[in-house]
């Protein structure tokens, strides 16, 4: 049967989560910036779901910066010597420290890795990981595709929170200082401060993802586990929520109607699509009618019950009872891990008219009510006309389940080392700082620019491939690299047509490709291209760094969430760039975002300021949401000048052809041009 896994940020999610039926739950631990279970509460947790023989998942999905690398990853370790059966992580920087410190730990790819084609889960096997969990924003054809050459087991997410932006591509929320989606920040909240037209809508809140109706069909295309999200939310809601599921992958018939609506009594919402699944995105939506906070509280002290009070029993033990006349009872107990617990007490005297037959001793050692084991069987072995006390009987099974617990509570024996240093990477560069650029549109490629002649720039595949005229002269110029930009998300069905676009570049002359993930990282790297890393990769801290070194990229760009001082202090060991200038892509959504306000000939949607964030949306029907200020850092160089980086980025999104050619210019230094509004971002 596919595992259930409910995923929790709180010790009373995890008993919600046990009791109402979850085969495993991946509980997220505390971290610098994020709340989650500290190390006793974790610990706790552990000894309560191995009784129950449930599985928890610890999970640090976040991209760890220098900072605070060592804490996250002393977390982790301290969290498997606690009991926690795999490891759950997305930064690839992480995993190979985990790998080296807890070498026996099973590792599992979290949802930050964005898998959302075959070659990102083969990235995902060849860094160790045991599990891959699917990005929601995955089709049946999609995930059918994945399934077919997968080398891990693979996770869907069925229900939960979902984000306006493909997984890891989320700016936003770290750039209005709401929390950042890499480093675990809960910024669901402020998405609500963000509205647009006369009746004030909410496009960056999106509908749950529900996948209840489709259940039966998702258990039956070879996944290893699905997964309901009740974080951020009340533990009431894990219960619900997780008891919902369990009933539906057991067989269950369930009104999904009916039961969201009760659901929406714990927590409303903007209500539930299945749109990824079916194909139609987030607009193919289940809405539910919230009740009122009156409905409500019944609900909420009913569930509570289902893990207060009582025991989701779900650990079968068998009995075998001997009773002889004079002797003492003998009763030995066996669970389904092997351990015994043999028992005597209590005496076995001459029935007269109270005579011990099978049947009831059977229903006294049924009797496991209050402890989280259920009896599976009895084997008797009962001499006639004997008689014994149904309290002696009690006794011995209750003591005999105790020994069970305690030896079920036992910690397996565990190792860990140290993580072992990084290598040096040596002194950094003392030249200054190439200055490279990227565009979005060919027409960008101004004349002035091919002058200044920077000698890296990044143009979109597509417009490589239906603007050769204008991108050419930059191909054929002496000192100048022209690298083909990936778009962030593509499934495998695509690869195709991005094959013969690539190809189509490689005969042009274009050897350079960036990518926005390691799973593009594979694609490209099977077709020969040279790769360089986009700002999607989230590079943040020096073992970041040390990980495309070895997957053989040229350069990569850093995220921007990094301040000066922490791109002044990250060991860079391959030639790193820092974007100095521009507009932020800050969402990368797969449907339609942006409400029908225009900046310079752009759709988009204001932000908390009432500045609009202007949108690009590709054929596919995708949509890039990009910042409403641009980053302008030139009058910080002295900054970034002696930071030991190799370039400086300067990304033209809306800007004018006669904007760009000024904007290059002041960054060599000769001009003076600068934005009518602008910001420093995070440096």
């Amino acid at each position: 049967m596919t595992e259930l896994v409910s995923l929790v940020n709180t010790a009373e999610a995890v008993s919600a989560a046990v009791q109402n039926g979850a085969d495993a739950v991946c509980a997220a631990l505390a971290l610098p910036g994020r709340p989650g279970l500290s190390r006793e509460e974790f610990y706790g947790a552990s000894v309560f779901c191995r009784v129950r023989g449930v599985k928890l998942y610890a999970e640090v999905d976040i991209t760890a910066s220098d900072s605070v690398f060592d804490s996250v990853l002393s977390a982790a370790r301290a969290a498997w010597l606690n009991g926690a059966a795999a490891i759950r992580a997305s930064d690839p920087a992480l995993i190979l420290a985990l790998r080296r410190t807890v070498p026996d730990a099973p590792i599992q790819a979290g949802a930050l890795m964005s898998v959302h084609l075959s070659d990102a889960e083969k990235i995902a096997a060849a860094m160790g990981a045991k599990r891959t969990v699917l990005a929601p924003q995955l089709s049946r054809d999609m995930i059918s595709s994945i399934i077919k050459s997968a080398s891990t087991e693979l996770e869907l997410p069925v229900h939960g929170w979902l984000s306006p932006s493909c997984p890891g591509l989320f700016l936003l929320p770290a750039l209005c200082s709401s929390g950042s989606e890499r480093r675990g920040g809960n910024y669901r909240e402020s998405l609500f401060h963000y509205k647009s037209g006369i009746k004030g809508s909410l496009p960056l809140v999106m509908p749950d993802l529900c996948l209840l109706s489709m259940i039966g069909e998702i258990s039956g295309m070879g996944l290893a586990a699905v997964s309901v999200d009740g974080r951020e939310r009340r533990p009431e809601y894990t219960a619900a929520l997780t008891g919902l599921y369990r009933r539906a992958l057991s067989g269950v018939k369930v009104d999904a109607v009916e039961e969201l609506t009760a659901l929406e009594a714990v927590v409303p919402t903007a209500g539930y699509t299945s749109g990824f699944f079916t194909g139609k995105g987030p607009a193919d939506c289940l809405l539910c009618s919230a009740k009122t906070a009156e409905d409500g509280s019944q609900t909420i002290s009913e569930l509570r019950k289902t893990y207060m009070r009582r025991e989701f029993q779900r650990v079968p033990v068998s009995f075998t009872a001997e009773l002889s006349l004079g002797k003492p009872i003998r009763l030995t107990a066996c669970d389904d891990m092997g351990n015994e617990a043999v028992r005597e007490g209590g005496k076995c005297d001459l029935a007269f008219h109270r005579e011990l037959t099978a049947a009831s001793l059977q229903t006294e050692l049924y009797k496991t009510g209050g402890t989280p084991f259920l009896t599976q069987s009895v084997k008797a072995k009962l001499q006639k006309n004997v008689y014994a006390e149904p309290k002696d009987i009690s006794d011995l099974v209750f003591s005999a389940l105790a020994e069970l617990m305690e030896k079920r509570e036992a910690l397996p024996e565990r190792k860990a080392g140290e993580a072992a240093p990084l290598p040096d990477p040596g002194e950094p560069s003392s030249l200054p700082p190439v200055l490279t650029v990227s565009v979005l549109r060919a027409a960008q490629l101004t004349k002035r620019l091919l002058e200044l002649a920077p000698p890296v720039v990044y143009v979109p595949i597509a417009e490589i491939q239906s603007a050769q005229d204008s991108v050419l002269p930059f191909i054929k110029a002496e000192g100048i690299t022209v690298v083909a930009s990936l778009p962030p998300f593509f499934p495998d069905d695509e690869k195709p047509r991005l094959t013969q676009m690539l190809l189509s570049a490689r005969q042009l002359g274009i050897e350079d490709a960036q990518c926005e993930n390691l799973g593009h990282a594979l694609f490209l790297k099977n077709m020969g291209f040279r790769l360089r890393g986009g700002v999607g990769l989230g590079i943040l801290s020096s073992g970041d760094t040390d990980i495309l070194r070895r997957l053989d990229f040229k350069s990569c760009l850093l995220s921007p969430e990094l301040s000066s001082a922490e791109v002044s202090a990250l060991k860079k060991h391959l030639p790193c760039e820092l974007f100095v200038y521009g507009r932020l892509p800050v969402a990368h959504s797969l449907f339609p975002l942006s409400s029908g306000l225009s900046s310079e000939g752009y759709s988009g949607i204001p932000d908390r300021d009432g500045m609009v964030m202007p949108s690009v949306r590709s054929a596919a029907g995708r949509e890039t949401l990009y910042s409403s200020k641009k980053i302008f850092l030139a009058r910080k160089s002295r900054e970034y000048m002696n930071s030991g980086l190799w370039g400086v980025r300067l990304s033209f999104t809306t800007e004018n052809p006669e904007e760009v050619s000024l904007v290059a210019e002041r960054y060599l230094g000769e001009g003076k041009y600068e934005p009518a509004s602008y910001t420093r971002g995070l440096f």
